[in-house]
Parts: structure tokens; C-alpha cells; sequence
């Protein structure tokens, strides 16, 4: 066994020290720059009426955006419920029996306002869908 002297022995309790203390991560250019607070937001459970008083909101033109707000949760949680309750999404993608039936309706000469009114969707959203397909469009003015 050897016993180090004091001069050697106060080396090692600073490099012990050293090894102890936790380092600073570094701050990666992806992440932003101010500290986080620490505390989660407190997890809120719905109840069934709270979750109707949500879809019905929602229908009313709420975002899931401001419903978040407003219940004080994560966007989300908003949208679980929203799914749970087969509420179609804003934004959401167009499963594909509305495409095809998107193309079937165009194919037989409605229009994409038409085409729209019956599949509950948007004509921009009739258009992305004929371009998806490579189905050419009709030119307004001249009819074909």
C-alpha cells in the first residue's frame, strides 16, 4: 500500500471533483436557446361530456390549435379525441376510396366544385387528388 503525500492527495480530490460535477450539455443548432422551465404541463383527463363539448367545438370551427388552449392540453390530446370520435380532420390526408371516387365523379363530367359538394371536400383537394392519379383536367372556359 502507498500513501500519497498532501500535495499529491489534493490533485486527485480535484480531479474527483471534476468527474462529479455534471457537464453542461452542448446546445445543438436544431435546439433553442432558452432554458427550459422544467415542469411538465399537468396531464389532463377528460371526461365523456368534455370530450362531446371538444368534437362539438371543433365542428363550430375550432382549431385544434385554439381547442388546446381553451382545455389547456397538448394539440394532441385534441386530436385523439377528435380521431376517437371519427371526426374528419382539417388538413388530414384523403384516404383512398375518396380518391377514387373523386375520379369516378370528374370522369363522368362533373366538375371539381360539383365533385367537391359531393365527396365533402375541397376542390383544391379534388385537384391534388386528379393530379395525383395523372387524370387530365378540363379547361373551365372551353369545356373539354
Amino acid at each position: 500500500m502507498v500513501d500519497l503525500s498532501e500535495i499529491d492527495s489534493n490533485k486527485w480530490t480535484k480531479l474527483a471533483a471534476y468527474l462529479v460535477k455534471p457537464q453542461a450539455t452542448p446546445v445543438s443548432r436544431t435546439t433553442k436557446s432558452t432554458p427550459r422551465s422544467g415542469s411538465k404541463q399537468k396531464q389532463r383527463r377528460f371526461t365523456e361530456e368534455e370530450e362531446l363539448r371538444v368534437v362539438a367545438d371543433y365542428r363550430a370551427g375550432g382549431t385544434v390549435y385554439s381547442l388546446a388552449r381553451r382545455y389547456k392540453c397538448h394539440r394532441t390530446t385534441i386530436s385523439r379525441i377528435l380521431k376517437s370520435h371519427d371526426v374528419q380532420l382539417a388538413n388530414s390526408p384523403t384516404d383512398a376510396a375518396t380518391i377514387e371516387e373523386v375520379v369516378r365523379l370528374y370522369r363522368s363530367g362533373l366538375s371539381m366544385e360539383a365533385t367537391a359538394k359531393r365527396t365533402g371536400v375541397s376542390a383544391k383537394t379534388v385537384f391534388n387528388c386528379l393530379r395525383k392519379r395523372d387524370v387530365r383536367t378540363r379547361n373551365a372556359l372551353s369545356g373539354s
